[in-house]
């Protein structure tokens, strides 16, 4: 991008101070300007008119705001790598939590669980339902009978044990 708010070779240092102060100024009126450079209104408008002041500032804003947007989206980039780093992390844990090579309780694996879910939902990793039944599969650290595993789940009817 040609950065037209720079000082151009036809342009005095006085006139690109000038505008400079135009850039600065929030109205952006060249009265306050030449109050400002002690120079008189009509030599302002002249300079303005000679050196596209309007056009330039508002390339300088639209400038401006690119940089702010760039820097919102890396600050957002980099926060979004941070929260899916700890997604991995917690599930990980979870993950040794279920096997039982963490010491702590499933309850404490489930809320673990839950909270990265609600966090890779925060960040847009949520996975799109197909209407497809899901199956979850939970790996038993112990040797369980499958008759307990289900009356754990709520299913009370009997079928064989997990040798």
């Amino acid at each position: 991008m040609d950065q037209s708010w720079h000082r151009r070779e036809s342009e005095s240092s006085p006139a690109f101070a000038a505008f400079r102060t135009y850039c600065d100024d929030e109205d952006r009126s060249l009265q306050r300007v030449s109050e400002k450079v002690s120079k008189s209104l009509p030599l302002m408008k002249r300079w303005s008119r000679r050196h596209a002041w309007v056009e330039r500032a508002r390339e300088f804003d639209t400038y401006l705001a690119d940089k702010a947007v760039e820097a919102v989206v890396h600050g957002r980039k980099l926060l979004a790598e941070k929260q899916l780093r700890l997604c991995r992390l917690g599930t990980q844990k979870a993950i040794a939590m279920l096997e039982g090579k963490a010491k702590f309780s499933a309850q404490q694996a489930v809320g673990l669980i839950n909270a990265i879910a609600s966090l890779t939902r925060t960040i847009g990793l949520e996975t799109e339902s197909v209407g497809i039944p899901q199956t979850v599969v939970v790996r038993i650290h112990k040797n369980v009978s499958l008759t307990a595993i289900r009356r754990g789940l709520g299913d009370e009817t009997e079928s064989e044990s997990v040798n």
